[in-house]
């Protein structure tokens, strides 16, 4: 694979693992400070070897890289989640394939969601449109308050990453306040 992709997957690829090591380590320190056992630990580690096993993919020879349905694409980002549960909705109206480094965009979309919508995981709905040259994918939380920068650092980093792999491999991700409520991300293909 290129440099030039290389590093942000590299960047991408970093976050996620540093994101599920945090919720291992505040499992396991909730667990010694209440005697109990630490329920979350192996949630958090399988979803972390699943991130490992995706992300070693990518960066493995670029011919290798297949193309893949929105079906298998969300089964694989519901692999990474581990035990998390989501409800993840979509519609296709055109059929299209995907680069499989989608799974990491559509991942850190998720966790995006569900970090930052305000609502429990079981509570959190996510849509994904597939229209001729566009996706939309908007989930029904809080959406992004006023004057918030979504593609820079900070809490967005990952979504900041997304955007240099988006100018990497030719399409544009905006981010918007969607009218029934919630975030929406409108990915257009050039």
């Amino acid at each position: 694979m290129t440099t030039t992709l290389t590093t942000p997957l590299w960047n991408l690829f970093y976050h996620d693992i540093m994101n599920k090591l945090g919720a291992a380590k505040l499992s396991f320190e909730l667990a010694l400070m209440t005697e109990s056992q630490p329920m979350e630990l192996e949630n958090t580690l399988n979803g972390m070897e699943n991130i490992v096993k995706t992300y070693d993919r990518f960066m493995r020879d670029e011919d290798d890289v297949p193309l893949m349905s929105l079906q298998q694409i969300i089964d694989e980002v519901k692999k990474m989640l581990g035990e998390t549960t989501v409800e993840i909705k979509y519609q296709e109206k055109a059929k299209m394939e995907f680069n499989s480094l989608f799974i990491a965009i559509f991942y850190n979309l998720v966790t995006n969601s569900l970090k930052h919508s305000g609502l429990p995981p079981n509570d959190l709905i996510i849509t994904i449109e597939v229209e001729k040259g566009k996706i939309t994918f908007t989930d029904n939380g809080q959406g992004f308050g006023e004057g918030t920068k979504v593609f820079v650092g900070g809490p967005g980093h990952a979504l900041m990453i997304i955007r240099k792999i988006s100018n990497l491999l030719n399409f544009t991700i905006r981010a918007s306040n969607s009218p029934e409520g919630g975030a929406r991300f409108s990915i257009r293909f050039m």
